[in-house]
């Protein structure tokens, strides 16, 4: 189970209601329940970790994505 969570977690989350993917499947769509129960520092927690995982990606420094992001969704 948590190997299946690690490399395919969507259908679970899918199942539980928690995530959802938008109709033209370009975007996945968060249970509004779920974002109102995070606390601002977990919000600050998956930011940073968002963030982290894009410049790493992208090949970016991570004050320049922070700024990109910062941008596309405040």
């Amino acid at each position: 189970m948590c190997q299946m969570l690690k490399t395919s977690p969507f259908p679970r989350f899918e199942r539980q209601g928690l995530l959802d993917i938008s109709e033209d499947e370009r975007y996945f769509v968060v249970n509004p329940a779920l974002l109102e129960a995070l606390t601002p520092s977990v919000r600050q927690s998956l930011r940073k970790k968002a963030v982290e995982r894009l410049a790493e990606h992208f090949g970016e420094d991570e004050r320049i994505v922070e700024v990109i992001v910062g941008e596309a969704v405040g």
